[in-house]
This record gives C-alpha cells, structure tokens and sequence, in this order.
C-alpha cells in the first residue's frame, strides 16, 4: 500500500485483477458552454454529452451502485455487482437537479450529492435548492460532505501556519456534519476533498470527526487495497472523449508497497527519492511514471520489484500526483496514482501530525 494508517481496510479478501475494480466518476456542473475570454469551462457538461455517458454504462453491462453498498464492500466485506460505477455529483450547482438528475432519475440510476455547505446556504441562482436537494433524495440520490467553503487547504495551511491551521481543517469537516444532518436528517460519513487536496492535518480531522471514506481527484479505480480515506475518482471534463470514457472502465488496480513519498504525506524537500515495490507481476517494458502530467525517468529492478526515480530538478512546494501505468501479463493495463505535498519549512504541519517521516 502507499499510505500506512490512514483509513485502512478490514482484511477482507481481495479483488483481483480480472475482477472488476470500482469506478467512480466525478462531475460538477451541466449546460451549455458560457465561453470565457474564448475559453471553455472545463467541469461544464453538456447535456447531450451527459446523455450518451449514462446510456454507455446502460448498454455496456455496467452497473450503477449505491453509496450504501460502497460503504458495505469497503466496510463489511459485501461483494460489489459486476462492473460497478458510483455517479458522484461536487459543489451543489443548480444545473445537476435540472439537466443531470432527469436523465438520472429515467435510468433509475443512484447517485451522491457533495456539496459544500456555505454554497447552498448561500441559495444564489447557481445553487441546488433545499427542495432540490430533498427531491433527489427520495429518488435515489445522497448527500456527503464537501466541506464548509470548499477551500483550497494548500494556501489555507501557508496563510494560516502550523498553530492556525489544524483549528480551521476542524471546522471544515464538521461544520457540514451539522448542516445537512439539520436540513435533510442525515449524517454525513464520507467527504470529498475540495481541488482533491488533503495532508495529515485533513485525514486526522475526518477521523476525529467520524467520516469513514474519503474521495480524491486522484485518477483510477479502486479495490480494497486502496486506503479508505483516499479513495480515486475519475473527473469527467468538457474534454473527455468516448475512448476516454471507455478507458475509465477497461483499467485495473496496480498494487503497490513500501512507497514513499506515501499518499497524503507532507515531506519537506523539493529533490525526493521516489520509490515504490510492484506487487503485481508486470510487463517491465510497459511501465511508465508520470510526476503530474509529465513523464518522468525511473529505474526497475524487475527481480525485485523496485521501482526508483531521484530528482535532481527541485520540485514546486504544494501538492504533486505521482501516477504508475502498467500492463501485466496478460496485457490488461494497470495504474494507480497518488497524492502528495512537498511543505515550505517556514510552513509545516505540527511535528504529531506528519505523516511517515
């Protein structure tokens, strides 16, 4: 595994890899296009794309899930249906209740509701009504938390420094909790990281607070090898493509170890030494690093399974993905991709709550 406590599974048995992971697709808004300065807002779908999305997972033998039975299979070992989604929903924009949830609600598919609490609160024209909120409710939708104000914790951790900081990340994630159980009678236990941003002091709180999932933005699938509290989502953007919808659904789970930096660390030099163990048998040939979107170079000992990369060009303080593509023997590909934050000295996290060193 690449994180060492945080939100670990039950010894349930594990998938393999010729059983379908846990595909979990993240959107935000519906609509039309309002360009800006020529630009398209990338987390706007349209309708129509959103349409043939949902008809794909019809007609191709997957199976929508409840936020229930992901709970169930993480939590209580309860086996998945063949080819599982989970259709989850950020923000609590206006646009899900009246372009997404009709098509939804014709599919009789499920589906969960993140929303950041001052958002709706604030009940601006862009936001999901309460009505809206509690129809979707009776129809197969849920709602999880999202946080607060959606902020972005990176700059929230260098503004607010080590004493300041661990006071706001409290208030975040459990101020939604008494939100929403107050307006629609539930008890949030899963959060969803705003910009896909979390650290020690994050994953500490929601364990305090009693959350027992978490979601990132980290691209890939899941099995019950994948932390609890760092769980991945596939964003659905403007730009996806069907082959790009296609290729959410066709990859497996590549099993790691002994990684470092670990997933959701803080570490406080720009020039790591990137390393992990490959569990599953591997084609060598097909392995590929990537630091953010970029390919990086790496050694492998194939005996082993030890895969290297040395910086030698400092890397940005703040957050970084590392991901890992693979193929295994019987060509089928394999990835997983974590997160991840390299801290300014002048800016850490309190000693109690780094993570790992």
């Amino acid at each position: 595994m690449c994180s060492k406590s945080w939100g670990k599974a039950e010894p349930f048995p594990a998938l393999s890899e010729h059983t379908s992971p846990l595909v979990v697709l993240c959107y935000h808004q519906f609509g039309n296009q309002d360009k800006v300065k020529g630009r398209k807002n990338p987390y706007k779908i349209s309708s129509a794309d959103f349409l043939w999305q949902m008809e794909y997972i019809k007609n191709h033998g997957i199976t929508p899930v409840t936020m229930q039975q992901v709970e169930n299979y993480f939590l209580k070992g309860k086996a998945l249906p063949p080819h599982p989604v989970l259709l989850t929903f950020d923000d609590g924009y206006r646009s899900i209740y009246l372009k997404a949830y009709p098509i939804l609600k014709r599919l009789h598919f499920p589906g969960v509701l993140f929303i950041y609490s001052d958002f709706i609160r604030y009940q601006g024209p862009l936001c999901l009504k309460y009505s809206d909120i509690r129809t979707m409710m009776k129809n197969g939708l849920v709602v999880e938390s999202h946080s607060k104000s959606h902020p972005n914790f990176e700059i929230a951790r260098r503004k607010l420094g080590s004493v300041n900081y661990p006071k706001f990340v409290t208030e975040q994630v459990e101020e939604p909790i008494h939100f929403i159980f107050k307006h629609f009678g539930v008890i949030p236990k899963v959060f969803a990281y705003p910009y896909g941003i979390y650290d020690p002091v994050i994953l500490s709180a929601l364990q305090k607070a009693g959350y027992k999932l978490g979601f990132t933005v980290n691209y890939g699938n899941n099995d019950r090898s994948v932390p609890l509290l760092m769980l991945k989502r596939n964003m659905v953007t403007t730009w996806v493509s069907k082959q790009d919808f296609e290729r959410y659904f066709k990859m497996r789970v590549l099993h790691l170890a002994d990684c470092f930096p670990m997933d959701g660390q803080a570490i406080y030099t720009q020039e790591p030494t990137i390393c992990m163990k490959i569990i599953n048998p591997i084609q060598a040939s097909s392995l590929k690093l990537l630091s953010n979107t970029r390919s990086i170079p790496f050694q492998y000992d194939s005996i082993t399974g030890i895969l290297t990369c040395v910086i030698s060009r400092p890397m940005w303080y703040g957050g970084h993905q590392l991901t890992v593509f693979a193929r295994n023997n019987q060509n089928q590909k394999l990835e997983y991709s974590w997160y991840f934050q390299i801290v300014h000295p002048a800016k850490t996290v309190p000693q109690n709550l780094r993570s790992n060193e």
